[in-house]
């Protein structure tokens, strides 16, 4: 890349091209610049800049073809700021704030085309139970019913029916084990069933099936976890499959176009890993990829391109941030 960069976004533009925007840089520093990846050339050049600097923030392709960028932190304060890249243009502007800062949030494309955004942290070290409604053709947010719980480092599922999952975290006390939904159709959220495990900074996508694995992350005392679940919508349950080779905190997570699921870097305690493993829903198991990673990386942003590979950017090796990728893939030769 033309900067290194942790905790960066990387958003798949409908041309198939990648957006990598903020993160912190070499300096220590965020950075509002960004930058295109061109999957065809292998390739970066560079894009408008952002009108902030922004790290952990929320990157949501939206239907027309634009990224939305919600709140995040410039490296010293929470933002409330939100913008919108245009790929026609390759220039950031400045729409609607948020009705309140956040970072470590999650910010969800609804069937809709709207974006509702989810808890996080503001001003204070406690977790927001509030929530907001992006639309895009207003271009402002609007606050939608709260969660039970506040939550920031967790996880956002849209699910078939339209509704969205949202599970774990912390409420800046302890992780947390409970999990709730939202209803497009009353904004409102309800309890659902909770996790087997309480983890913050886990990782959960949505399956082919239409349930959501949820994988690794830390508990309370920031022990990492090796554990993962899967959450029926039919059922509003967890149940636990089979556990990963190693834990991952802090790595990637991306489904593949044949509906396993590969699980990237990341961090076991102290030590960065460059091993990476595949989920098959099958079996509901885990099993090791061959090749390990090209170098250790955690707090990296890893895609899935048009042709099924996986391009896992930047992050830090633990000493250093990095501005090296990789790619992994075809799937199909993979493990």
């Amino acid at each position: 890349m033309l900067h290194p960069r942790a905790n960066e976004s990387a958003t798949v533009l409908q041309d198939g091209r990648v957006l990598i925007a903020g993160g912190w840089v070499a300096t220590g520093k965020a950075t509002n610049t960004a930058e295109i990846y061109d999957p065809k050339t292998g390739k970066f050049t560079a894009t408008g800049s952002m009108h902030s600097a922004r790290v952990d923030q929320g990157a949501t392709l939206l239907k027309d073809g634009r990224v939305l960028m919600t709140g995040g932190s410039n490296g010293k304060y929470r933002i409330a700021s939100a913008e919108l890249y245009d790929p026609s243009t390759g220039k950031f502007t400045l729409t609607g704030s948020l009705t309140a800062s956040r970072v470590r949030h999650t910010a969800t494309l609804l069937s809709d085309g709207r974006v509702l955004l989810t808890g996080g942290f503001n001003t204070t070290t406690s977790s927001l139970s509030t929530a907001e409604i992006y639309n895009p053709s207003t271009g402002k947010f609007t606050k939608t019913g709260g969660m039970t719980t506040g939550r920031a480092h967790h996880d956002a599922a849209l699910l078939p029916d339209g509704r969205v999952l949202i599970a774990g975290g912390d409420n800046g006390k302890k992780a947390l084990a409970t999990s709730e939904i939202w209803d497009p159709t009353t904004g409102k959220f309800t309890k659902t069933g909770s996790m087997t495990d309480a983890r913050e900074w886990g990782m959960a996508v949505t399956l082919s099936d239409g349930s959501v694995l949820v994988v690794g992350g830390c508990d309370t005392d920031c022990y990492t976890l090796d554990s993962a679940e899967v959450y029926s919508e039919t059922t509003g349950t967890f149940t636990e499959v089979g556990a990963m080779d190693d834990s991952h905190f802090l790595g990637t997570m991306t489904v593949l176009s044949d509906g396993t699921v590969l699980v990237a870097g990341g961090a076991t305690g102290d030590t960065v890993l460059d091993s990476a493993e595949i989920y098959n829903p099958t079996s509901e198991t885990f099993t090791t990829v061959s090749s390990s990673l090209t170098q250790p990386r955690e707090d990296d942003a890893a895609v899935v391109l048009s042709d099924g590979r996986v391009v896992m950017f930047g992050g830090d090796d633990g000493t250093v941030d990095l501005s090296t990728i990789e790619i992994f893939g075809p799937p199909t030769s993979a493990t």
